[in-house]
């Protein structure tokens, strides 16, 4: 029955029904050919016949689903279940192994499981992309605790290691046996003994910088927060930026730890804030990554490099944007501990954020490796209160663009970030039909992946519907291209914040697609963006020519609800312009009629005291302020637009732009005349002050006139050398120029990135002579 319309069926296809096959292509008609292994042939199926098959590898990046009744069913026989597994439940972990039963060993959260590859998701590339960083540095950091594990261990354990593989150096021994041996003064250390690692010291001196398991004494006891032993081995001359064999110091030691104290001390001491490991990681990324907000607060106060960049070309504040994203609100009653652990480390993440964004010397628009600088890592991952910080720092990075075209609009229109999006257009003043290299506006990307709330958004931000992309393909193209791949309901958790396009769910509910959530998007398109249904792409097809190319029995009834919808639309766009002439002829007549009941009264005649009479008078606002009652007629128009404050310098009326004879202003309540002021015997009175003052003014002796000539001289050197003068230092003299058209002397230019003036990047600097 399904395959009728859509290539027929064929008894040998039977033969395929549950084997996996490869897509070869997409047909016209939406069919997709399908190649078997084995079989020489390519079979045409419906689409709703087919299953997407995926297939993971190690180092895929995967969400595990939150339904913790589902995994446990999807468990048995797979690993199983445990309680402990909640907290993997809803997060982004990393596939480290395939079974070859298809079952993955992830790891999340430094933890390792095996799930059923049905209870976790694999995320889209750009999503891949986003935790790159995240992931791979928090597997290299989260074993630095297990790595320190031994050196904690029993006490009597190690002393049989040790007696096995070192002989000892001297043969005093403490109370408790351990023997004094360059080996024990980093196990001592790790266990905050102080007063055995001091009789190191004292009888093996050059033990301080021994390494054991390729770490120092000072970089264990910096991470176990032992500040007496770490004050003791920086008295002793220990290595402050000795590396492990990571490349890491006792500084990223301390980092890593959460010890702020060690930190300072450390940095007070002479350590190299800026000291990088393997990896480029300098100790503020570690601090960043791990949430230790005091250790941050700590780094920037000492004036480290904010602006240092890993191997993946990540800043600090990349790592801080690419962590968990911000939800802004504390932990209600009843929630998780998971919940409460997540809200807590938001918390701490906003800190480290603000503090980040905050520092002097900032640099928001260096790019990872990947081509993102703040803001774009900002839209990629949703983190909000990011986006707020920055756009109140640096505004002008709202519509700057990645390599591809990309703008930080695109990237949160493509990811479903309308808390991002809102952020961006409202505060960021973002252009909503910015392009990217293929012509592609926001609304195209929202639009082909379904984000509702990001549909609404740009279209009642005034996107263009009718924008072309690269294959002059609309907005409306692309949601009835994808209409037949039937997104469902449940899997659009956007609808929530979209009640136009829910409300067109429920409709097309009537003609059984009621649960098409690209056929409502096409509908709302149409509805409220006034996407135009005629326009053609590069195949010459109009929208409605693709519900035809699907050849479905209920493309009629599709069409005639999009048909309907068109001309709901045209009769609304008509009845609101015939109701707005309507109020506009109104207006006209009640302007001509109190303009003739004026004349009849003869308005031009009145004296303070006589009284309007009330027909004449219009109880309106002043058009200028808004606040107050318009209580002041003009003459010879009698138009009656503002109060008295407003009127003081009018000369024309700004309704018909007559210029005004007479100000009648009067009461409001009983329109008795209070004021009546004679513009033309204001103009005289004016006029007559102006030639007063120019006949005293020649009375000025010859004196006074070359006083007034050499201040006016003065100020205009002052003006010229304003001008030419540097505007940072306000020194020198400004002798180099920016293509923007700013310039700075030569000696400010030189360190200068960034127009100091207009924020645009410097790309040539012209010396004037």
């Amino acid at each position: 029955m399904m395959q009728e319309g859509h290539g027929g069926w064929n008894q040998r296809m039977a033969q395929f029904i549950g084997q996996i096959g490869t897509v070869h292509r997409v047909t016209d008609r939406g069919d997709i050919r399908v190649q078997f292994e084995g079989c020489h042939n390519r079979w045409t199926f419906n689409p709703d016949a087919l299953i997407k098959v995926t297939s993971y590898s190690v180092g895929d990046i995967v969400r595990v689903i939150e339904d913790a009744n589902r995994v446990k069913e999807l468990q048995k026989a797979h690993g199983e279940w445990i309680d402990a597994m909640k907290g993997a439940l809803g997060k982004m972990g990393k596939v480290v192994k395939v079974y070859a039963d298809g079952d993955l060993r992830v790891t999340v959260d430094a933890q390792t499981w095996t799930f059923n590859p049905l209870c976790v998701t694999l995320l889209p590339g750009s999503l891949l992309e986003m935790n790159n960083t995240m992931v791979h540095h928090q597997q290299q950091r989260e074993d630095v605790n297990p790595r320190l594990g031994h050196l904690l261990d029993n006490q009597h354990q190690q002393q049989m290691e040790m007696s096995s593989a070192v002989q000892p150096i001297h043969q005093p021994q403490f109370e408790n046996q351990v023997p004094i041996t360059k080996e024990a003064i980093v196990r001592e250390s790790a266990q905050g003994k102080v007063d055995i690692v001091r009789e190191i010291l004292k009888f093996v001196p050059d033990a301080v910088d021994h390494k054991s398991s390729g770490k120092t004494a000072l970089q264990v006891a910096s991470h176990q927060g032992h500040i007496e032993i770490v004050k003791l081995l920086l008295t002793a001359k220990a290595k402050i930026d000795a590396k492990d064999d990571d490349g890491d110091t006792a500084l990223h030691y301390a980092a890593f730890g959460n010890q702020p104290e060690i930190l300072e001390l450390l940095l007070k001491s002479g350590a190299n804030v800026d000291a990088l490991n393997k990896t480029k990681c300098s100790a503020l990324h570690i601090a960043v990554n791990k949430g230790h907000v005091e250790c941050v607060a700590v780094l920037v106060k000492y004036g480290c490099n904010i602006n240092l960049q890993d191997n993946y070309g990540d800043t600090a504040l990349h790592d801080a944007i690419g962590k968990n994203s911000v939800v802004g609100s504390s932990p209600e009653p009843g929630t998780s501990v998971s919940q409460r652990s997540s809200a807590a480390s938001d918390t701490a993440n906003n800190e480290i954020i603000e503090i980040l964004v905050n520092a002097p010397r900032s640099d928001f628009t260096i790019k990872n490796k990947r081509g993102f600088n703040c803001l774009h890592q900002t839209a990629l991952k949703g983190n909000n209160f990011a986006a707020e910080k920055l756009i109140m720092k640096s505004r002008q990075l709202v519509d700057l663009k990645k390599e591809d075209g990309f703008a930080a609009l695109h990237l949160a229109a493509l990811n479903g970030h309308d808390g991002v999006a809102e952020t961006l257009i409202i505060s960021g003043q973002a252009n909503v039909d910015v392009i990217n290299n293929r012509k592609q506006s926001p609304l195209h990307l929202a639009v082909s992946q379904c984000h509702c709330s990001i549909i609404e958004l740009l279209v009642s931000m005034g996107a263009n519907c009718n924008a072309l992309d690269e294959d002059n393909d609309t907005p409306l193209h692309i949601a009835l291209f994808k209409w037949f791949e039937q997104v469902k309901v449940e899997e659009c958790h956007s609808l929530e914040n979209s009640p136009a396009i829910s409300d067109l769910l429920t409709q097309l509910s009537d003609i059984g697609h009621g649960r098409s959530v690209n056929l409502a998007i096409a509908c709302y398109l149409i509805q409220d963006g006034k996407a135009d249904i005629f326009v053609k792409n590069r195949s010459n097809k109009t929208p409605f020519d693709l519900i035809e190319s699907r050849g479905t029995s209920d493309s009629s009834k599709i069409k005639a609800f999009l048909l309907n919808i068109v001309e709901v639309r045209n009769e609304k766009q008509r009845q609101h312009q015939e109701q707005l002439e309507a109020e506009k002829r109104a207006q006209e007549e009640q302007m001509k009629k109190q303009e003739q009941q004026a004349e009849d009264f003869g308005l031009g005649s009145l004296r303070i005291g006589d009284v309007i009479p009330a027909d004449v008078i219009t109880d309106i606002e002043c058009l200028i302020c808004n606040e107050i009652f318009a209580n002041v007629q003009f003459s010879p128009c009698f138009h009656q637009i503002c109060c008295f404050d407003c009127c003081s310098k009018m000369k024309r009326c700004i309704i018909c732009q007559q210029q005004i004879q007479k100000k009648v202003v009067f009461n409001r309540d009983n329109g008795q005349i209070s004021n009546i002021i004679d513009t033309a015997m204001s103009n005289n009175i004016k006029k007559g002050e102006k030639s007063n003052r120019a006949a005293a003014k020649s009375s000025i002796t010859d004196t006074d006139r070359e006083r007034d000539r050499l201040k006016y001289l003065e100020s205009k050197i002052a003006e010229i050398e304003e001008a030419n003068s540097c505007g940072i230092c306000m020194e020198r003299i400004k002798n180099v120029i920016f293509l923007c058209g700013h310039g700075a002397c030569v000696n400010c230019a030189q360190t200068l990135k960034t127009c100091h003036m207009c924020r645009k990047t410097i790309t040539k600097k012209i010396n004037c002579y």
